[in-house]
């Protein structure tokens, strides 16, 4: 579906998180600092060293080397650790490619409340990307990164539940989502929710609200939303 095409570069999040504030500004100061902290057995410190050598900053790029040091970090406790490792693997960066090991990497990490690896999950089950496809438990991986804050799993699954695609369509449920996903600043999730207020499915109808969601949508960038937001158009508001 159109809402999960961008879905891959969720792949890659977590980088500035991992990376910390001023890393930037002394790259071989933070390396070295990174890697002496990691010998002593921080396990941040080990997966900060890992995107160092994921992104060839202060050193030549070395994926492998960078799956050593975020597996150092994983198995110490850095669920970040095990997000990036998850990433690498789940592409065949560095190493094997290996669906069964990047899933048991990103499922430790989600349950330690990592968003991004929760939203890996849901979109390798359903594209069935290294594992067995399964809309329902990817729709349940998309729900488990939306209710970590995550506003593009929001919008996704409940675009799902909307279109009933994987599973059933739930329009209740997809409201509840799309409101969830707008609060957290998604455009097209405020569309969904405005679409849901104004077509009353889901929810009771309500035009001024409808509206209002719309307006954000647009505020938000959204285009088309910015039509259905202008009072007196008339013309049924398109699907987010």
């Amino acid at each position: 579906m159109g809402a999960l095409a961008a879905a891959t570069a969720g792949a890659g999040a977590g980088s500035a998180t991992i990376a910390g504030a001023g890393v930037a500004k002394d790259l071989p100061r933070a390396f070295g600092l990174a890697r002496k902290l990691c010998d002593e057995g921080v396990p941040g410190a080990c997966t900060r060293l890992g995107l160092f050598h994921e992104q060839g900053w202060s050193v030549a790029k070395d994926m492998g080397a960078a799956r050593k040091r975020y597996q150092q970090g994983c198995d110490a406790g850095s669920t970040l650790g095990c997000v990036a490792l998850g990433n690498l693997v789940w592409k065949g960066r560095g190493g094997p490619k290996d669906g069964t090991r990047a899933v048991a990497l990103f499922t430790r990490a989600c349950d330690g409340g990592e968003a991004p690896a929760c939203f890996n999950l849901g979109v390798m089950h359903l594209g069935g990307d290294g594992v067995a496809k399964d809309g329902a438990r990817g729709a349940a991986w998309l729900q488990a990164a939306c209710a970590l804050a995550d506003p593009a799993a929001c919008r996704d699954a409940a675009l799902l539940s909307w279109e009933g695609q994987g599973v059933p369509k739930d329009r209740p449920l997809a409201a509840r989502l799309f409101l969830r996903g707008c609060e957290g600043g998604d455009a097209q999730a405020c569309a969904g929710a405005g679409l849901a207020y104004s077509s009353g499915e889901g929810v009771q109808k309500d035009e001024a609200r409808a509206r209002a969601l719309f307006e954000r949508s647009c505020a938000a960038g959204n285009k088309k939303a910015c039509a259905a937001a202008r009072p007196a158009t008339e013309k049924a508001p398109a699907a987010p």
